[in-house]
Parts: C-alpha cells; structure tokens; sequence
C-alpha cells in the first residue's frame, strides 16, 4: 500500500513539476551577429574567432543568412 502511495505522490507532483511556462521573445533574433566561438560537439574541439572577422548570421524574420566576409554562404527561410 505504501508503494502505491509513493508511486501515486510522485507523478503527481511530477506532473505539477512540468507545467509549461509562457514565456515569449518579444525581439526575437532579429538582426546580425558575429559568429565568434564554435563547439564541434563530439569532438569537444573549441574554436574561438576574434572580434571583426567576417563570420556573420543575419536573421530577419523567419529568413537567415550566412555570411563569410559578405559573400552569402547559406539562406534559408523557415516554415512558421
């Protein structure tokens, strides 16, 4: 009896533990960045880029770009 007890406490209260807050972006992404550190994943190799050098993401919408010293390398525009 004590386990279902236990079981029954426990998804309840990971059920209230998990509500979804509302939270939204009011600016977004909007505008251009500078790329400036890339973590390769897996590999855990770290490259840091210093300030000014060309690498550059562009987001407008649900459209962006990437940009290598102003030449546009990929663009995609996202499904809303």
């Amino acid at each position: 009896m004590k386990n279902i007890l236990f079981f029954a406490l426990t998804i309840t209260l990971g059920s209230l533990a998990c509500k979804k807050a509302d939270v939204a972006l009011e600016g977004g992404l909007n505008g251009q960045w500078e790329l400036r550190t890339v973590n390769r994943g897996y590999s855990g190799k770290v490259i840091n880029y210093p300030i000014g050098n060309g690498q550059k993401l562009i987001f407008a919408g649900n459209t962006y770009k990437i940009m290598a010293h102003d030449t546009v390398k990929k663009q995609e525009h996202l499904p809303l």
